[in-house]
């Protein structure tokens, strides 16, 4: 799941959507690395991409509605607190 917040405890973020790398080769533990990767660009829109290194598997999913995020004035005011 993709979360949007600053709670200490996962379930207590605003979730935004999900996310899933599917097909992944069967491997031990440990022995596949996935790379996430986060971009967020001029007008807000949040892209995931995630991939399996040694494989040809990508995913990225965008999410661009602002429902249920938080707003501008809430995140200037935790970016503060975390400087």
């Amino acid at each position: 799941e993709i979360c949007e917040g600053e709670e200490r405890f996962f379930d207590d973020n605003t979730r935004l959507g999900e996310f899933e790398l599917t097909g992944l080769p069967q491997r031990g533990r440990g022995e596949i690395t996935i790379n996430v990767t986060m971009r967020i660009d001029k007008d807000g829109i949040l892209t995931v991409e995630g991939t399996a290194e040694g494989t040809d598997i990508k995913k990225d999913v965008s999410v661009r509605a602002n429902k249920g995020r938080m707003n501008e004035e809430t995140i200037e005011k935790l970016s503060k607190e975390n400087e």
